[in-house]
């Protein structure tokens, strides 16, 4: 990324993320209980076609910096859900209505253990589609039941990722994760293949930070290139792991 092309896409980052802290501060203060709470979630979650679309204008969704930048946005997105669905209220649910949640949200994919946001988020709106659906006629009896259910099943998928990027062991194996994601969802110049990881290397750089070297390859013209993700939280990593660790992975 070159330094114009950077800087834009910071400025950007930092617009529409305080944009997204701003909108889940006012959403949250709207909140009275699981059917705003939903709303609000689901509010957040159509926020993101904005900066989605953003990248398009200015490249591409799909190239490295497009890429990265939708990345970084989906995580601020899940933070500020997460500090909505933080308000609500502890309560045990009747057992039926958590069994019924299950039958509602039965083949929905399973999020891997180490999830790129948008992975949390795609499961998020499939879940939000098929509760909609089979909800559409129930008494408002029934489905205030659901509503918490549902709203108790989306903290705990947001908050797991939420707390993957806070706690520097699983955010370091979080950020591995989504380099590989990254990759797989890279665009290749011919428009035919995808590119796969062949080398990886640890490097120290100047200022004595840290990043990943990828050596990728496209699947279909044979087109090499090289990949460097930033690792900004690896020094927090090698303090907890101490000398003589996280030479290499």
């Amino acid at each position: 990324m070159d330094a114009d092309r950077d800087a834009m896409y910071g400025k950007l980052r930092d617009q529409e993320g305080a944009a997204l802290d701003h909108a889940a501060i006012q959403l949250a203060a709207e909140c009275a209980g699981p059917a705003d709470l939903l709303g609000a979630a689901c509010a957040l979650l159509n926020r993101r076609q904005r900066y989605f679309s953003m990248a398009g204008e200015h490249g591409s969704a799909f190239d490295f910096d497009g890429l990265c930048f939708v990345d970084d946005l989906d995580e601020r997105l899940l933070v500020a859900i997460d500090k909505v669905l933080s308000r609500r209220k502890a309560g045990d649910l009747p057992a039926e209505a958590s069994k019924r949640l299950l039958g509602v949200l039965t083949g929905l994919p399973a999020l891997p253990p180490h999830p790129v946001g948008y992975m949390v988020i795609f499961l998020l709106t499939k879940a939000f589609a098929a509760f909609e659906g089979a909800t559409r006629d129930l008494s408002p009896e029934d489905l205030a039941g659901l509503e918490q259910a549902l709203v108790d099943r989306v903290a705990e998928w947001v908050h797991g990722f939420v707390h993957t990027r806070v706690t520097p062991l699983l955010r370091h194996m979080s950020d591995v994760s989504r380099e590989y994601s990254v990759v797989a969802r890279l665009s290749c110049a011919c428009g035919k293949g995808r590119f796969a990881v062949e080398r990886q290397a640890l490097r120290t750089i100047l200022d004595g930070g840290h990043v990943d070297a990828l050596s990728v390859k496209c699947g279909s013209c044979g087109a090499e290139r090289e990949i460097e993700f930033p690792l900004p939280h690896f020094a927090d990593l090698a303090r907890m792991t101490g000398p003589g660790h996280g030479e290499t992975h």
